[in-house]
C-alpha cells in the first residue's frame, strides 16, 4: 500500500500488577505462542510496567498495536529480573523474581533507556499519530 503509514499504538492502562501478570501468561498460550516482553521505564516521573502486543490483520490487514501498562506506586516493586505466573487448583499465584521457581511461567522484564520511542510514549499520554 504505497503511501501508507504505520498508525501509533493505543494504550490500556491496567489497575494492578497481577492484571499484567495475567496478560502476560494468557499471550503466551497458543495462538500467540511467544514469550511476551515486560518492559520497564520512566515516563516524566512515572515509573512503567508494559506488554505491547500487536493483533494480527486488525484493519487494512495490518497489526493493530495495542501497549498494555500498569503505573507502579513509589517503591511497590525492586529490581526482580522476572514476573512469575501460576495457575493451578489452588488459584492463582503472580510474583516478581530473580530465579526460576517450579511450576511458573517467566516473563522476562526488560529496562528501557530514555528517550522512549514514541509508539510508547504516545500510548501513554493518548497522542495519536494516523
Amino acid at each position: 500500500m504505497k503511501g501508507a503509514r504505520l498508525k501509533s499504538a493505543i494504550g490500556i492502562q491496567l489497575k494492578s500488577l497481577r492484571d499484567l501478570g495475567r496478560l502476560a501468561a494468557a499471550l503466551s498460550y497458543k495462538p500467540h505462542s511467544e514469550t511476551p516482553v515486560v518492559y520497564r521505564f520512566k515516563l516524566r516521573e512515572s515509573e512503567y510496567l508494559a506488554v505491547l502486543y500487536f493483533t494480527p490483520g486488525y484493519y487494512d490487514l495490518s497489526a493493530l498495536p495495542i501497549l498494555y501498562y500498569y503505573k507502579l506506586k513509589d517503591g511497590e516493586i525492586e529490581d526482580e529480573p522476572f514476573i512469575a505466573y501460576k495457575i493451578d487448583e489452588e488459584g492463582e499465584d503472580i510474583k516478581l523474581t530473580r530465579a526460576y521457581t517450579a511450576g511458573y511461567r517467566l516473563f522476562p522484564i526488560l529496562r528501557l533507556e530514555e528517550p522512549l520511542h514514541p509508539i510508547i510514549r504516545e500510548a501513554i499520554e493518548g497522542r495519536r499519530r494516523e
